[in-house]
């Protein structure tokens, strides 16, 4: 931020402009993401507001609080047009108790907004001459102050509805339906949903929800990742045969095999940008995978017992090594977090995938070391081992 005489107080995005709306202490800015271009909106600060505290963007809609909460400016964004200015003393001329400026405005339609009013003992509105450093404090004064009331009011202004509350601050916005936001009691630290329509607030019981939902989540993405492995090792006749230490011993070589591949790769092959994919770049670095055919290879011919479980023992303890690497780390960091994402299913079924992986590529390893295959299959073996060491760089 190089604009050292002022400071980054709000910051909204705006679907209208596919840009973020910045506000300062003296003026507004949009920053376009692709270009990384920061534009001074110079007709807010010509408009006569000599500071601006917060901003509000719906569509092509702008709402922008200034001078303290003296006033509020309803923008167009389609012309960069200010449609109306109103002031604190004509917007609650009703109020006979007064109020000493709007803290906020929360858009949150075309039709409905909800302003954040504040009443403190201090005034707010003849501010004194001091430097920016007392400013910014007192604006920090000013936003913990002692809030009264929420009002709900149209683009126009006129009232709608009130809500009265001991101390309060808007902690969200959401638009799961229109014209409603949540308030939070800093007291008791809970949440409330208003809305347009009701004339009370309804208490938002969600301190369980924040705490199991995400713990439902990742059991059931861990359930997914580990269930297939856990029924193939049931149902397939291993649990049977006591494999159970066999498994082990694979997933253990799984362990010694990944080890020689990262020191391959970091021994062998320069650092390259990320970013960019290099065809050359990415085969070499695939060729290391024939490491991990030669370590099944291994641990199938060294592995003691039926011919027929053997390629299911290093198939599972394999995956299940793999599983544990690659996937449990992310799914209990990721999975745990608040925010749903998909992404944590996909890797999920993505280990269900390696398991089916890993049992064809050990069946096929199996197949080329008997000596009754016929010889006419051999090379379609070998064509078949050679796609399954190079299948990242097919699917990328």
């Amino acid at each position: 931020w190089f604009y050292f005489s002022s400071s980054v107080l709000g910051l909204e995005w705006c679907d209208y402009l596919n840009l973020f709306l910045i506000i300062s202490h003296h003026s507004l800015f949009t920053f376009d993401c692709l270009t990384h271009e920061l534009t001074e909106q110079c007709r807010i600060r010509q408009s006569g507001i000599k500071s601006l505290c917060s901003i509000s963007v719906y569509r092509e809609h702008l709402f922008l609080i200034g001078d303290w909460g003296t006033y509020i400016d309803h923008w167009s964004l389609t012309s960069w047009s200010l449609i109306k200015r109103l002031n604190k003393n004509t917007l609650y001329y009703y109020d006979y108790t007064g109020i000493d400026g709007i803290y906020s405005a929360h858009l949150s339609s075309n039709d409905c907004l909800a302003l954040v009013v504040y009443k403190n003992e201090q005034d707010f509105i003849d501010l004194p001459n001091t430097s920016l450093k007392n400013d910014l404090n007192y604006l920090k004064e000013f936003s913990v102050g002692c809030g009264d009331l929420i009002r709900i009011v149209d683009l126009q202004m006129s009232h709608i509805r009130r809500f009265k509350f001991d101390q309060f601050s808007i902690y969200a916005k959401t638009n799961l339906l229109n014209n409603q936001w949540l308030v939070k009691d800093q007291n008791k630290n809970q949440l409330y949903l208003v809305d347009k329509i009701s004339d009370g607030m309804n208490l938002v019981n969600c301190t369980k929800q924040d705490k199991i939902m995400p713990l439902f989540h990742f059991g059931n993405c861990l359930a997914l990742a580990c269930g297939p492995v856990l029924l193939t090792y049931k149902y397939s006749g291993l649990a049977e045969y006591n494999a159970f230490w066999k498994c082990v011993q694979s997933a253990a070589f799984y362990f010694f095999v990944q080890f020689v591949k990262m020191l391959t790769i970091a021994t062998c092959f320069p650092p390259v940008d990320e970013s960019k994919f290099v065809v050359r770049t990415e085969i070499l670095k695939n060729t290391v995978d024939i490491l991990d055919v030669i370590g099944l290879h291994f641990v199938l011919t060294r592995i003691c017992g039926k011919t027929e479980i053997k390629y299911l023992v290093v198939a599972v303890g394999w995956a299940s090594a793999e599983l544990v690497v690659t996937k449990f780390l992310p799914l209990w960091v990721g999975a745990r977090g608040i925010e749903f994402d998909w992404k944590y299913i996909q890797m999920s079924l993505d280990s269900n995938i390696a398991l089916i992986h890993h049992l064809s590529v050990t069946m096929l390893i199996w197949l080329r070391t008997r000596n009754d295959l016929n010889k006419s299959y051999m090379p379609f073996v070998n064509v078949l081992l050679f796609l399954c060491c190079y299948r990242p760089l097919i699917i990328e």
